[in-house]
């Protein structure tokens, strides 16, 4: 059976979506696993090891409850894509460490399940947390 045009498109856009996004972990792990592990790693897509510095674990864990640091998943993802020179970062508890180190509150009845970042604000992060957050390629 041969493979149509559509197939062929499909497959090669799937690789190549795949091919940026090697350096992704397979799966995301909770601050209060990585807290628990020496060192402070995860497995990246491409078999590659993403290690965590603890001192940013430990600074990312004084923004929050003992009860967050189970939901928080690290890396953090700040999203790029359609919004030149913005970035999104979605998630309430990832939301609420980046309010926390930007020096912005969340108001007590408010869960912000997504915020935009502008260019200052994420260099800001990148540099206070280079190994706890990651960009998310997206278009």
């Amino acid at each position: 059976m041969e493979e149509s045009d559509k197939d062929i498109v499909f497959r090669i856009l799937k690789k190549e979506i795949l091919d940026i996004q090697r350096y992704l972990p397979k799966s995301r792990k909770s601050l209060a696993e990585l807290l628990n592990e020496n060192p402070p790693q995860v497995v990246n897509r491409d078999g590659s090891i993403h290690t965590f510095r603890r001192e940013e674990l430990l600074k990312m864990s004084r923004y929050l409850s003992k009860e967050d640091h189970k939901k928080l998943l690290l890396p953090i993802y700040i999203e790029l894509g359609k919004l030149r020179g913005y970035g999104r970062v979605r998630g309430n508890v990832a939301c609420k460490v980046i309010l926390n180190v930007l020096g912005k509150k969340e108001k007590n009845d408010e869960k912000i399940e997504e915020i935009y970042l502008n260019r200052a604000e994420i260099m800001k992060i990148r540099d206070k947390f280079p190994t706890t957050t990651q960009f998310l390629l997206f278009y």
